[in-house]
């Protein structure tokens, strides 16, 4: 199946401007996915983040190796790794305890690159998606 691939977010992007004109922003489930909303706005000459701000999950090695601008949600993946096995350990090890449901928070974090632009905190804007207020 092709859901969370480089081709499915071509495809994404092809169906989000059909029906959208830029400026405008995505928030994509994976960095598999975003590199393709990437392929698609360099065969389209969409600007990032200019006309297009592309926000990936996970920080995958790959962009910082081949150097590529894709801001991304940063997830500690070994930590992650390690908090499961410890789970899965704990779980052989106390049986009794497969109904109790633990929930784990672990810090994330955003790595700005350049398919997206930082604007200074002092520079207000209303949203322009938004509809104007009765008045």
């Amino acid at each position: 199946m092709d859901v969370l691939t480089a081709r499915a977010g071509y495809h994404a992007m092809e169906t989000i401007c059909s029906r959208h004109k830029p400026p405008f922003g995505v928030f994509v489930v994976n960095d598999d996915v975003a590199m393709g909303v990437l392929i698609y706005c360099r065969h389209h000459g969409l600007s990032l983040p200019d006309q297009v701000a592309v926000v990936g999950f996970s920080d995958i090695a790959l962009l910082e190796i081949l150097d590529i601008p894709l801001t991304s949600i940063h997830i500690p993946q070994e930590q992650m790794g390690a908090l499961t096995a410890q789970t899965l350990l704990d779980l052989i090890e106390h049986p009794e305890h497969r109904l109790a449901p633990k929930i784990q928070t672990l810090p994330v974090s955003l790595v700005i690159r350049g398919s997206t632009v930082v604007r200074p905190k002092t520079e207000e804007r209303e949203p322009e998606f938004l509809p104007d207020s009765p008045g």
